[in-house]
């Protein structure tokens, strides 16, 4: 539960995904298991998923209970862990184009 005099941020690398801390671990985590071959690093950030998928959207409860404006912070920003693919793909099929 955010503290009482805690404001919603929702600028910088927030206006792209809600939870990029938890988006970092997982991409470390991923790419040490890449990197060093280890079928048993990937499980493992596998079920690290899993856990920060449930953890995040708890915290989130309490974030909508706290903050008003989370829920249209959440629709603005629907990347939990990582922002949509659309623009990329858009921008992909444009240079294709030309």
């Amino acid at each position: 539960v955010p503290a009482t005099s805690t404001s919603l941020k929702t600028n910088g690398v927030f206006e792209l995904v809600r939870h990029p801390i938890y988006t970092g671990l997982l991409l470390l985590c991923f790419g040490l298991g890449v990197v060093t071959n280890s079928a048993g690093r990937l499980i493992l950030t596998a079920a690290l998923l899993y856990v920060l998928e449930e953890k995040a959207t708890k915290e989130e409860a309490g974030l909508a209970a706290r903050f008003p404006e989370y829920a249209a912070y959440k629709e603005r920003v629907p990347g939990k862990f990582l922002p949509p693919l659309t623009p990329l793909q858009d921008l992909l099929r444009q240079d294709g184009r030309d």
